[in-house]
C-alpha cells in the first residue's frame, strides 16, 4: 500500500518540474487511486487544489546508528519531527527482521509505534534483539516509517536498519568425505572411476530449511534452483519470507519429485496448505496457492526415483480494490486490482442456481502507485472489469479473481437491484432527488440524485450542466461520463472502442494541466459485435472524482491519440479525498414507483451510497 507521495510543480512552458514537498496519510492511496501524466522528461505525480490535514504538518524521517549492535542488546533508531507538534504525535513504525534471521522475536516485528509528546521533536524506538544459542549469520533489523496522523513521512528517510550481529561459535566444518572405492576395471582397459553423489545443500526440516527470499524483500520473486535429492528419504526444504498478500507457485522439471508447502504456525509445527506428485505435465509436481504475508516452507522430497531436479518458484503482489468483502453492490461499478507479474486474470462471477460466468478484465492500466512494491520500471499492473450488478439480479453471490490459474481472493457480495421490472438490468427515465441533513457532520447537508449512466445515486450539488460530443460514433464511444452528468465519489470511465492500441482518458480541471490516464482496453463488450465484428473493444478506469475538487470538469477520450469524444461533468466532493469513518443510511421515498421506498447505504469503499432495499 502506498501512503505517500511526492508532488512537482511544472511550468506549463519549459516543462521544467521541480520537486514541491510530500504528501501522506492519504487513504484513497490504499485504493491505488492515484493520478499521474506523462511528460517528456518523465512520469510526474501530480496533486491539483492540494488541500488535507497534513498540508502543514511536520515532517517525520528516521535514523539508525551507523554502528551494529550484537544479539541481545537492543536495536535503538531515531524518529525525529521537522518542527514541534502542538499535540501528542503517534508515529507508527512496522519493524523486520532479515530474512532467514531471528534476532527480533515474533511479537516485536509488524505494527510498532513511538510517541511524541507535544513540542517533542524526537524519540527513540527500540527494538530488542534475542541473544539465543544457535550460530547463524549475522542479519539486520529494519524499521520502516508508516502513514499516520499529525505528521508527513519523508519518502527519501522513510527506513533505516541496524545491522545485529551473532554472538555464537560457527559449527566445526564437516570433515571431508573420504574418496570414493576404485571402481571395477572397465571394457576399454583403464579400470576405476566410479562417481561421488552431490552434497546435500539443502536441510531436511523447516529449522535447516534454505531461505530464498533476500533481507528486506518487497516485490516480485522469481528463483530458480538446481538441486539434488541423495535418497528416498532425502528432503530438500527452502523458506519463503513473503511480505504480502500475492500469489505462489512452485514446480520441478527433471528427477521425480513430490512437492509440500506448509505455513509457518504461530506455536507448533507449520500448517500443511498443498501437497502435489504430479501435474499433469510428466511426473513433476506443480503448487499454486494465494498467500498472505507470513512464512511459508516448501519441501521436495523423491517420488519414484532420486537424482537431480530444477526447482521454479515465483512469488508476484496483488491486490483487490473492488468488490470490497462482504460489501453491498448496486447499479455500474468496476472489479479491479493489480498484479505485478501474471499471464492471465479472470474474474468468476458465481451466483446461486445459475451457470459460472467466466469474465475477462483489460489488463496493463498504468498503476504508479504499485511500483514501490513490483518496481518502478512495473507500473502497467492494473485489471479492471466494468460490470452491471444489475445483471445478476437481488441476493448473495460470490466474486472471484483468478490469477494464473489460482484462486487469489473470493468476496461474498449482496446485490439490490430497484426491483422487478421488463427493464430491470437498465432503468430508464428516472429521478430523483433528496437531502441528507447533518452528514457528513452535524449542521451539513448533502443532496443526492440519481444517475442514470451509473444506476444508482450520487452526491450532486450545484447546477449541473455541461454537453459533449460523441466525434466517431460508429467507431467508438466514451458511454461514462453522460454529458452533463454529476460525478462524485469513485466513479467510471467506461466505453468502446473498435481497434485500438491504446486509449486514454484526459480531464481538464480548467486550473492544471489535462490530468492524462490509460484505461485499461480489451473487456468484451458483446453489443459492440455487429459494429466491430469482434466484441473485445470495452475500456474502462476506476476514478476518484474527489481528486478534481468541485465544479465542473471535462473527460475527453482519445484512441492511439485522436479524440473520439468529450464530455462535461459536475463534479461534487465530500470530506476531502477518500472520507473515512462515515456511517449513514437514508430511506428515499417514492422512489422508484409511487408508494415505494428505496434505501441506500454509504459505502466507504466506493465513496458513494449504494442501493440496499427496495420496499
Amino acid at each position: 500500500t502506498l501512503n505517500e507521495v511526492a508532488f512537482f510543480d511544472v511550468d506549463p512552458e519549459s516543462d521544467a518540474a521541480t520537486i514541491g514537498g510530500t504528501w501522506s496519510n492519504y487513504p484513497f492511496f490504499d485504493s491505488g487511486l492515484v493520478i499521474v501524466s506523462t511528460f517528456e522528461r518523465g512520469l510526474f505525480i501530480l496533486r491539483p487544489h492540494l488541500t488535507g490535514p497534513n498540508l502543514d504538518a511536520p515532517i517525520l524521517t528516521i535514523a539508525a546508528a551507523a554502528a551494529p549492535v550484537t544479539e541481545g542488546a537492543a536495536a535503538a533508531f531515531t524518529v525525529a519531527l521537522s518542527s514541534p507538534s502542538a499535540g501528542a504525535v503517534t508515529v507508527h513504525a512496522s519493524v523486520a527482521d532479515a530474512a532467514g534471521s531471528d534476532f527480533v522475536a515474533a511479537h516485536h516485528e509488524g505494527a510498532q509505534t513511538v510517541t511524541l509528546a507535544a513540542g517533542q521533536t524526537s524519540a527513540t524506538l527500540s527494538v530488542p534483539t534475542t541473544d539465543d544459542a544457535t550460530a547463524e549469520p549475522d542479519g539486520t533489523v529494519t524499521v520502516t516509517l508508516a502513514a499516520g496522523t499529525g505528521y508527513t513521512v519523508d519518502s527519501g528517510q522513510a527506513r533505516a536498519a541496524i545491522l545485529v550481529n551473532d554472538n555464537d561459535a560457527s559449527p566445526p566444518p564437516r570433515p571431508p568425505r573420504p574418496p570414493p572405492p576404485p571402481g571395477p576395471p572397465g571394457n576399454g582397459g583403464g579400470g576405476g572411476g566410479g562417481s561421488r553423489t552431490p552434497d546435500d545443500r539443502h536441510g531436511d526440516t523447516p529449522d535447516a530449511a534454505t531461505a530464498l527470499t533476500p533481507a528486506g524483500h518487497l516485490g516480485a520473486l522469481s528463483r530458480t534452483i538446481d538441486a539434488h535429492l541423495q535418497s528416498r528419504t532425502d528432503v530438500d526444504t527452502f523458506r519463503l519470507d513473503l511480505p504480502g498478500a500475492g500469489i505462489l507457485t512452485a514446480s520441478t522439471t527433471g528427477g521425480d519429485t513430490t512437492g509440500r508447502l506448509s505455513q509457518a504456525a504461530d506455536a507448533g509445527a507449520p500448517t500443511l496448505l498443498l501437497t502435489d506428485t504430479d501435474s499433469g505435465s510428466g511426473r513433476n509436481f506443480r503448487l499454486g496457492v494465494a498467500v498472505e504475508p507470513g512464512t511459508y516452507y516448501l519441501a521436495v522430497s523423491a517420488g519414484a526415483s532420486v537424482g537431480a531436479y530444477r526447482l521454479a518458484v515465483d512469488y508476484t503482489p496483488a491486490f483487490v480494490d473492488n468488490p470490497a468483502p462482504d460489501s453491498p453492490q448496486s447499479g455500474l461499478s468496476v472489479v479491479s486490482g493489480w498484479v505485478c507479474d501474471a499471464a492471465t486474470v479472470v474474474i468468476e462471477v458465481e451466483t446461486p442456481g445459475r451457470a459460472l460466468q467466466t469474465l475477462e478484465p483489460a489488463t496493463g492500466t498504468s498503476r504508479a502507485d504499485t511500483a514501490p512494491v513490483c518496481g518502478a520500471a512495473t507500473t502497467e499492473t492494473g485489471f479492471g472489469l466494468l460490470f452491471n450488478w444489475n445483471l445478476l439480479g437481488d441476493g448473495p453471490h460470490t466474486v472471484r479473481v483468478v490469477i494464473d490459474d489460482v484462486v487469489f481472493t473470493e468476496r461474498a457480495i449482496t446485490v439490490t437491484t430497484l426491483g422487478p421490472h421488463p427493464a430491470q438490468e437498465f432503468r430508464r427515465g428516472l429521478t430523483a432527488m433528496t437531502t441528507l441533513l447533518d452528514f457528513p457532520a452535524v449542521g451539513e447537508t448533502t443532496p443526492l440524485r440519481w444517475e442514470e449512466a451509473l444506476q444508482n445515486f450520487v452526491i450532486a450539488g450545484g447546477e449541473g450542466g455541461g454537453g459533449g460530443a460523441q466525434l466517431t460514433p460508429a467507431q467508438a464511444r466514451l458511454d461514462n461520463p453522460a454529458p452533463g452528468s454529476f460525478q462524485s465519489g469513485l466513479g467510471i470511465l467506461s466505453g468502446w472502442v473498435c481497434e485500438a492500441d491504446v486509449v486514454e482518458l484526459a480531464i481538464e480541471t480548467g486550473t492544471s494541466p489535462p490530468l492524462s490516464l490509460a484505461a485499461g482496453y480489451g473487456t468484451s463488450r458483446a453489443d459492440t459485435a455487429d459494429v466491430c465484428g469482434d466484441a473485445d473493444n470495452g475500456f474502462g478506469l476506476l476514478f476518484n472524482w474527489n481528486l478534481l475538487g468541485d465544479g465542473r470538469h471535462t473527460v475527453r477520450a482519445y484512441a492511439d491519440g485522436e479524440e473520439f469524444a468529450h464530455s462535461t461533468v459536475t463534479v461534487t466532493t465530500l470530506a476531502g479525498e477518500f472520507a473515512t469513518g462515515l456511517r449513514r443510511t437514508h430511506q428515499i421515498r417514492d422512489f422508484p414507483e409511487a408508494g415505494q421506498t428505496t434505501t441506500v447505504v454509504w459505502q466507504e469503499s466506493q465513496q458513494n451510497f449504494v442501493v440496499t432495499a427496495v420496499e
